[in-house]
């Protein structure tokens, strides 16, 4: 927050008011008035290229906001980078030289219609950090389309007419407020190279893999983030199938009433993993989560906790991790470990190392996107899908962690694996029908209940062909339910499925090593007692579905 007030708050006003105000004055004349070309002084164009920088560097308010955030960086895989930092500087150099030509060239033109036009086109591109304030600010602010073109018109009238009757004080204010913002560009880019020098991240080192016997119990754990449960099963849409969730439901124990503790993911996946229940939370540092059990006390350090990752180690068994989210390989200390950042505070392409043009031209695609009715012009869109630059973006988080899931569920060495997905939480990045990833406005959270399915079936698959599937005790579930009031209604399902309401259930779907057979829970439980669950299983006390059910009619959640 301290850092979009940094951008957002004007801090001084540093150029004066001397005959090189001839930038207002030309630019400010009346329109009946008819000049002709001069020279331009030093002065002037000095001060009208840092008036372009300013306004540049506005344009790229919410990138800035993010690079500078520090606050976030506990969820990113990797910190601001110098190739980043040069990348977004000369972004903004780049686009402050486009705009600086047209303004010169008129100021020496002298052409009242040109200089009217320069003025219009000044005033309506204030609209564009304006635009991205508002969507940063407030990104739920979305109205319909047909909302928006009327908007876009009113502005478009609004504009015209205040050049017309207040074409000398509009201009005089838009320079005043570009002057006074013009210091901001070498004060955030001082701040990011500040944070790029001071702050650093590094994963655990992975632990050494322990020699295992015949027979060693194998435990997969995969959460699929915002997974929800009636949805997919109790109060699915009428002809839309997920054929190899139904078929591992049918071969294993699931409990349709199944709860989570939280629907945050930061309180409820720590919760999971250490089987108690916590009710805050807050991140320090890149490197460790504080978590409140109980209100009386201050905060416990997450990496303090006993979790299932170190009660398997001191078992004399091997954990792996590939997870989302979380900075799970700077928290826990295991075999194998892969992780990618939070999307929601970083957007996949900076979680992507890339060098100093390519940051520039996804920088750039970036800012493209928030123009408005960017998708609906055609010129645009072929920017958006330019050599499926996007959708592979949209894809890599995927991809890795499906990479390094699939190889740790078929290495014979690990006991326990736990995977946590990114999805189906919205918003959807996956398009059933073309059975792959796109930025379709269409796709809609249904769409990535499909890439679920399709998950479930590659996780069978490469058991299957590793020999792991039948000696192998597989839980799929989630660690919240769909949140239906944080989404637009456009977003969940499409207007022939109906309407998509709130409930709390999440998938709890446990195949035991060899199982076969479909065993129905139908008692109320609570996600949180897991971990001892699958530490039971693996120290060998429950073998069956029968028996599974009997441990959690014993076993209520710790208080």
């Amino acid at each position: 927050m301290a850092a979009r007030i940094l951008i957002i708050v004007p801090i001084a006003r540093v150029m004066g008011s001397t005959h090189s105000d001839r930038l207002t004055t030309v630019l400010s004349a009346p329109a009946e008035t008819e000049r002709r070309a001069t020279p331009l002084t030093r002065d002037f164009v000095v001060k009208a290229f840092v008036i372009c920088l300013s306004f540049a560097n506005l344009c790229f308010v919410n990138v800035w906001a993010e690079v500078t955030d520090r606050d976030l960086d506990f969820f990113k895989r990797y910190l601001l980078s110098w190739q980043e930092l040069a990348a977004v500087t000369l972004d903004v150099l780049l686009l402050a030289v486009l705009l600086f030509i047209p303004v010169y060239l008129a100021a020496k033109s002298g052409n009242r219609k040109v200089i009217w036009i320069v003025k219009v086109c000044a005033l309506a591109g204030l609209l564009y950090p304006l635009n991205i304030l508002r969507k940063w600010v407030s990104p739920s602010v979305f109205p319909p389309f047909p909302v928006r073109i009327a908007l876009a018109v009113v502005g478009v009238a609004a504009i015209i007419l205040l050049v017309r009757k207040w074409g000398s004080k509009s201009i005089a204010v838009t320079y005043t407020v570009l002057t006074i913002s013009s210091p901001l560009l070498p004060v955030v880019v001082a701040g990011a190279a500040w944070n790029i020098h001071t702050k650093h991240a590094e994963d655990r080192l992975p632990l050494a893999m322990i020699p295992q016997k015949a027979g060693a119990p194998r435990v997969l754990w995969f959460i699929f983030d915002e997974w929800d449960g009636a949805l997919t099963f109790g109060r699915r849409p009428a002809n839309f199938t997920l054929p190899h969730l139904d078929r591992f439901r049918s071969e294993s124990f699931h409990a349709d009433r199944a709860y989570t503790v939280s629907r945050e993911t930061v309180i409820s996946v720590p919760s999971l993993l250490t089987g108690k229940i916590f009710l805050d939370k807050q991140w320090k540092g890149t490197s460790e989560l504080l978590l409140t059990y109980d209100p009386a006390k201050p905060p416990e350090p997450l990496t303090s906790e006993r979790t299932i990752f170190s009660e398997v180690r001191a078992a004399g068994y091997n954990a792996a991790i590939a997870g989302n989210y979380l900075p799970y390989c700077r928290l826990f200390d295991v075999a194998t470990c892969e992780w990618h950042g939070n999307p929601d505070f970083r957007p996949p392409e900076w979680e992507v190392p890339t060098t100093v043009g390519e940051h520039m031209v996804l920088a750039a695609r970036r800012q493209v996107d928030q123009l408005p009715f960017s998708r609906r012009i055609g010129f645009l869109r072929e920017i958006h899908e330019n050599a499926g630059l996007r959708r592979r973006l949209l894809a890599v988080p995927y991809r890795e962690i499906h990479e390094a899931a699939m190889r740790s569920i078929a290495d014979p060495r690990l006991n326990l694996v736990f995977v946590h997905w990114d999805f189906p939480h919205p918003t959807a990045r996956f398009e059933a029908a073309k059975d792959d990833f796109s930025d379709n406005p269409a796709n809609t959270y249904l769409d990535n209940l499909k890439l679920v399915d399709r998950t479930v079936r590659d996780i069978r698959s490469a058991l299957e062909q590793a020999n792991l599937w039948d000696s192998s005790t597989i839980l799929l579930t989630s660690d919240h339910p769909l949140r239906v009031n944080n989404w637009d209604s456009r977003m969940l399902a499409p207007p022939q499925a109906g309407e998509v309401t709130q409930t709390s259930e999440v998938p709890f779907l446990l195949k035991m090593a060899g199982q076969k057979e479909e065993f129905e829970y139908s008692r109320a439980m609570q996600t949180v007692v897991t971990k001892d669950l699958l530490l039971s299983i693996m120290r060998g006390e429950l073998t069956r579905p029968e028996q599974v059910a009997a441990w959690l009619d014993r076993n209520p959640p710790r208080l």
